[in-house]
């Protein structure tokens, strides 16, 4: 046992490994339905004074407030202020050091209500002085005034602007058509407003507002009809992002850098049951966004500017959590609220910060061999040493990159394994003699900090064995 010992830190230090580690997981941080499986929907989601706010869409007895300082939440509004008419809080915003929350009534028409971190109150007339304004299912701050988009299905959706006292309409009706019923979406992005439309008819419109005039700025649908609703919208990376919904070919991520759109995702990340993203944000210089699945639940997809990867399991482990309705940061983690039909809105937070892997890896009932893993941002080389049918040592490498998540909430990184040869080190070095043969691939699967499933194939012979990191005594 002692040859095995220094044999393997004589190879540790040669190789080179730290031991430092970082955290990679998701957690839920509420309660089922905050209590309360009506609550179905984590719609919306707001930092205000220090703290997380969440709206939810409670059907029987009206819309939810609650707030989370990092420990506990506590509900700060009566269900539906008073009215269980306003069943859902669709969008929330902080304006003038204040928290609006728009709110949805089919009755007497959408209201807006504003809090000061005590009392709410409303400030806009119900719909608007419209009946037919349901909802304002977006709201965001440009120029130093608040706007909110409405859903109207009988004149089409309206854009109003508030200035901390009066309201006052900025756009025609639907923007001239009353196929847009709705604005989903908003974001300030290079001096000027952007909001995404609702057209099941023609497909979504992007209209561009510089504080007087509105100009449309993309084809209907991005040229395809099924995308009938610019569902989400963010900025990333000094560039404007859209999110559609889309139940035919899956839903489409769209970037414009300032004069043209491209589409940068494969439609529904490769699964048609990804008909839409509903939330965006940046978190830690990486850009993620939350699909709505029917049938395996929602994803949550991290994008670095050029790869797509996801970073959670379908529905966080359960298919009733259908989407990432809502999403925001907070104390430096990312938190998600899903829509739950069955057991109620759930938040999940995640921190990204991840693991680096960087060590000797091992079986300690299996002496003799290892794995020496060097990571580097987010990528895998890993130099594997074993014993061959003859008993002599040999050495495989592989470069693994990540492949998507495990239940644990860790990438799984993959890749293709490799045996070389080279020259004798004694002699002359000639690169021709370098040689590099695949012989299979390899997978390393983190399930906690400190242990990782590592299988591998080498010439048609399959392995896999449980790994953990080697710590000298």
């Amino acid at each position: 046992m002692k040859r095995i010992f220094i044999f393997l830190f004589a190879l540790a230090m040669v190789l080179g490994f730290s031991v430092q580690t970082y955290s990679q997981t998701w957690n839920q941080v509420n309660t089922n339905g905050f209590g309360d499986a009506n609550n179905k929907m984590a719609y919306s989601m707001a930092v205000y004074n220090s703290n997380l706010y969440v709206g939810t869409n409670k059907s029987n007895s009206g819309a939810e407030i609650w707030r989370y300082d990092g420990t506990n939440w506590a509900q700060v509004n009566a269900d539906g202020f008073g009215d269980a008419g306003n069943r859902a809080a669709y969008s929330m915003a902080v304006y003038n050091t204040n928290l609006y929350v728009g709110i949805n009534n089919w009755n007497t028409g959408a209201e807006i209500w504003r809090y000061n971190g005590t009392n709410w109150v409303q400030v806009n007339a119900d719909g608007f002085g419209d009946t037919g304004n349901v909802a304002v299912y977006s709201m965001a701050v440009y120029n130093s005034n608040l706007y909110v988009g409405t859903y109207n299905t009988s004149t089409g959706t309206q854009i109003w602007r508030y200035n901390g006292t009066n309201w006052v309409q900025v756009n025609a009706d639907g923007f001239g058509d009353t196929g847009n019923v709705a604005v989903y979406s908003m974001a300030v992005y290079h001096n000027s407003f952007y909001v995404g439309t609702y057209n099941w008819n023609t497909g979504t419109e992007i209209w561009r507002y510089d504080g007087t005039n509105w100009v449309q700025f993309s084809a209907d649908g991005f040229g395809d009809s099924g995308n009938v609703l610019a569902r989400s919208m963010a900025m990333y990376d000094n560039k404007l992002y859209v999110g559609t919904y889309n139940n035919s070919a899956g839903t489409e991520i769209w970037r414009y850098n300032g004069t043209n759109w491209v589409q940068v995702n494969a439609d529904g990340f490769g699964d048609t049951g990804n008909v839409a993203v509903y939330s965006m944000a940046v978190y830690h210089n990486s850009f993620y966004v939350g699909t709505y699945n029917w049938n395996t639940g929602a994803e949550i997809w991290c994008y670095n500017g050029t790869n797509w990867v996801q970073v959670n399991a379908d529905g966080f482990g359960d298919t009733g959590n259908r989407g990432a309705e809502s999403m925001a940061v907070y104390n430096n983690n990312l938190y998600v609220g899903t829509f739950n039909n069955s057991t109620g809105a759930e938040i999940w937070r995640y921190n990204d910060v991840d693991e680096n892997w960087s060590d000797l890896w091992w079986n300690p009932s299996e002496s003799g061999w290892a794995a020496n893993v060097i990571d580097q941002n987010d990528v895998l080389f890993i130099l594997l040493y074993l014993y061959g049918q003859d008993g002599k040592p040999v050495w495989y490498s592989v470069s693994a990159f990540p492949s998507g998540t495990n239940p644990s909430g860790y990438h799984i990184y993959q890749g293709d394994l490799y045996y070389t040869t080279g020259p004798w080190f004694g002699g002359p070095y000639n690169p021709q003699n370098v040689t590099y043969q695949k012989v299979g691939t390899l997978t390393f699967s983190p399930s906690t900090p400190d242990d990782a499933q590592l299988s591998y194939s080498v010439n048609g012979t399959n392995v896999s064995k449980r790994v953990g990191r080697f710590i000298f005594h």
